[in-house]
């Protein structure tokens, strides 16, 4: 046998740690990836903990001080690493990363540079260390788990001292007495490191025990540097050197085997060896074990105020269970014994011809080195896995391509969908992308057998028994679809129309639906015009402008769409400026007439009517090209969320358009939104495959959008509707609005260009 090898029955057998992280870890883990590590490897803080004499596990957290632990639990502090890719993971120079992880701290503790200040060993020895990768679609996580220890180099390893008895129990070697005043000591010990200490202090995982000429104990430190040179030559001789050993057990004790001892021990004798300069002698360690768990100490305790009143030696027979401790005697290695021999490239590109090295990575569940994996979704609830699901695109934007996306606003969002037909079951949908979770339809049709091909929220046993309510129907499709998370509801309710007259006997009725759309409406934080007709559009308009309500109208053709937000009302653009102080300047108008985006009745010169008067069916129903409404929704539903992640909202001015009035200069001062342009309309058509992105402002005379109009609405609400729509041609309207004195003047003005002087004309 070569002289440098040792017989194996001496060795020091490490019993290894056990990571135990429970679910709730998992979870917070794959949670933290997905909306605040994203790409980012660099590694997060990490806390296990252990106690004295249990199975070698130590639980994992992320809040170390959470769960109700504190000082009775010893600490390993440390990073966790998530990888993006598996591929990576499996790449990954395993060894490497250990040393990445805790050499430095490990070696700067025990061998700290000059003028520096001396690391805690208690923290900087104990550590801990994990890469995972984390399947955000499968809800599956691989992980790692390493506890680095610095190793010696091949046939240097820690052996007991060939010098009397390896190991023995301490209940067998020492007597009650003993054993108590030992509880006794290493408790006060602890008092002594928590009441010098500041908020939660831990377990110290290491000690130096000092005894008396008769082995009796005297009193625990901390273990240090400067308090192992300030004891005396004797001190130093009988001094044994403690640790809390997580493992507790007894395999081999009934065949006088030698048990295996905590992974801690590890380190502490490469602190010896290379801090304190006793590699190569034979030193005594105490295996601090205990049957129950260690006792809490409280700031606020009258134990605090001396040991005479911690009670130890009135236990009688009680030692505080450390009878299952273990007294050692080992040989600890030279400090040349951890030097392995530099790799290649080291030796080539560094003066120095060794290294160093650290173990420790955990066993699989099949006991050998490997990554283990946990399955998440038996842990959660569908609620939870259909939620984390919906949001993945969302929250995988927000790593690289949209960090400055606003995902919780989104789902905040509570959405007015006016219509549930073709756009409003496509509008729905693509809001459901968009993680938006509340969303109310207001419809009074039923389902037809003509409606499931087009709209995608129907199906054919919707249009059974006279078809079912679309607005409930839809609802309750969404909800379907998304789980419970989403909170959709269906509103039955007929839009009143101008044009659409009705009798004193349908009076009160109407008026409850005018005061029923007005309350949804102010109580949405946005409304979808999503109707099929012009003049249904007509209230909608002006009840948002008299609530100061977002709204995103959307239309089709046969083969054009459009898509447009209307302008906020003057009411709140002056008080935009009298917040800003921004009366006039580049945002054009005046404070007393500040310019506005229009809405979508103001390129109109008479009052919206009734549009299916006298009209064949193919001119009553929205007949258009299948592919429109899909774009369009889907367009609406993008100009909102841009919208909304614009600095100033509903305020902001129109970007990236042509107005169509060269005079016309936006209300508010333009700025980026965060996704991309904002425009104020944008106009396509697939017979040429285009699109513009007009910018129209606001007509003073509109019928629906004009001061005048939603003045009066807001002065007589539902009365003021029922003229309207009683009034048969539209004149009412017009002359609120002061459409007809605009149309008279306009027509004054044609007149006078076209007068000429007959003598002027040309004689024959």
């Amino acid at each position: 046998m070569p002289a440098e090898q040792q017989p194996p029955a001496r060795l020091v057998r490490f019993a290894p740690f056990k990571s135990r992280a429970e679910p709730p870890f998992w979870l917070d883990h794959s949670s933290r990836k997905l909306n605040e590590l994203r790409l980012d490897e660099s590694g997060s803080e990490l806390a296990g903990h252990f106690g004295a004499g249990g199975s070698s596990e130590i639980e994992m957290r992320y809040d170390a001080s959470s769960g109700g632990q504190s000082n009775e639990r010893v600490r390993a502090g440390g990073t966790v690493h998530s990888l993006n890719t598996v591929e990576s993971f499996k790449r990954l120079d395993k060894n490497r990363f250990l040393n990445d992880a805790a050499l430095s701290s490990i070696l700067d503790c025990c061998r700290p540079s000059a003028g520096e200040e001396e690391s805690d060993p208690n923290e900087a020895l104990v550590r801990t260390a994990c890469v995972t990768h984390c399947d955000l679609k499968l809800n599956r996580t691989v992980y790692w788990f390493a506890y680095p220890a610095l190793s010696p180099r091949r046939g240097r390893a820690v052996a007991y001292s060939a010098l009397g008895r390896a190991q023995s129990r301490l209940g067998d070697v020492w007597d009650g007495g003993r054993c108590r005043r030992l509880a006794g000591a290493f408790h006060s010990f602890r008092i002594e490191q928590e009441s010098s200490g500041s908020g939660v202090v831990w377990c110290p995982p290491y000690f130096i025990l000092l005894t008396d000429d008769d082995g009796g104990v005297t009193r625990c430190m901390s273990l240090s540097k400067s308090n192992y040179g300030s004891l005396s030559d004797e001190e130093r001789t009988t001094a044994m050197f403690g640790f809390v050993d997580p493992n507790s057990s007894t395999a081999g004790e009934e065949s006088n085997e030698l048990q295996p001892v905590g992974w801690t021990l590890r380190n502490l004798v490469a602190y010896l060896s290379l801090g304190l300069g006793l590699g190569g002698s034979d030193r005594r360690f105490l295996s601090y074990r205990s049957s129950t768990a260690l006792r809490r100490i409280e700031l606020d305790n009258e134990e605090l105020g001396g040991e005479e009143s911690h009670g130890f030696e009135d236990l009688g027979r009680d030692d505080g269970g450390i009878g299952r401790s273990l007294l050692l005697s080992i040989t600890i290695p030279l400090a040349v014994d951890y030097q392995w021999p530099a790799t290649t490239d080291q030796a080539s590109s560094s003066a120095t011809t060794h290294e160093y090295k650290c173990v420790g990575w955990e066993l699989n569940q099949n006991n050998k080195p490997g990554p283990r994996s946990v399955d998440l979704r038996p842990l959660v609830s569908p609620a939870h896995l259909s939620r984390q699901a919906n949001d993945l695109n969302l929250r995988l934007m927000k790593w690289r391509a949209l960090p400055s996306l606003d995902v919780g606003m989104l789902s905040r969002l509570k959405v007015l969908l006016l219509g549930a037909g073709t756009l409003g079951c496509n509008a729905a949908r693509t809001l459901l992308g968009w993680g938006v979770r509340n969303m109310t339809f207001v419809d009074g049709g039923r389902v037809s057998y003509s409606n499931p091909v087009r709209q995608s929220l129907f199906t054919v046993d919707d249009c059974r028994e006279g078809g079912k309510f679309k607005a409930t129907a839809a609802a309750e499709a969404l909800s379907s679809i998304a789980g419970p998370d989403v909170r959709a509801e269906g509103v039955v309710l007929m839009i009143p129309m101008p044009g659409h007259p009705y009798g004193d006997a349908e009076a009160k009725g109407v008026a409850a639906d005018i005061k029923r759309l007005h309350s949804l409406v102010d109580e949405h934080d946005v409304v979808f015009l999503l109707t099929d007709t012009r003049e249904s559009r007509w209230l909608p308009t002006v009840a948002c402008l008299a609530t100061d309500t977002p709204l995103i109208n959307s239309a089709l053709g046969l083969d054009g769409w459009l898509v447009m937000r209307h302008g906020p009302s003057s009411t709140l653009l002056e008080k935009h400026r009298e917040d800003t102080g921004d009366d006039n300047g580049d945002g054009g108008g005046t404070k007393q007439h500040p310019e506005r985006l229009g809405c979508y009745f103001c390129g109109d010169v008479v009052a919206p009517d009734n549009s299916t008067r006298d009209r064949t069916l193919d001119q009553q129903c929205t007949v258009t090209r299948p592919g429109l409404a899909p774009i369009a929704a889907g367009m609406a539903a993008e100009l909102m969320v841009a919208m909304f992640h614009h600095p100033l909202g509903q305020r902001a001015a129109a970007s990236g358009g042509r107005s169509s009035s060269s005079t016309f200069r936006p209300a508010v001062n333009d700025a980026e939104s965060a996704l991309g342009l904002l425009p104020h309309q944008i106009r396509g058509t697939v017979v040429s495959y285009t699109m513009m992105t007009p910018t129209v402002p606001a007509f003073g005379q509109c019928t629906a959008c004009s001061s005048r109009v939603v003045d009066e609405y807001r002065r007589r609400g539902a009365g003021f509707v029922g003229d309207v729509c009683r009034d048969r041609d539209g004149g009412y309207l017009e002359r609120v609005s002061g459409l007809d004195e605009f149309r008279r003047a306009a027509g004054e003005a044609m007149d006078g260009c076209l007068d000429w002087d007959d003598d002027d004309e040309e004689e024959d």
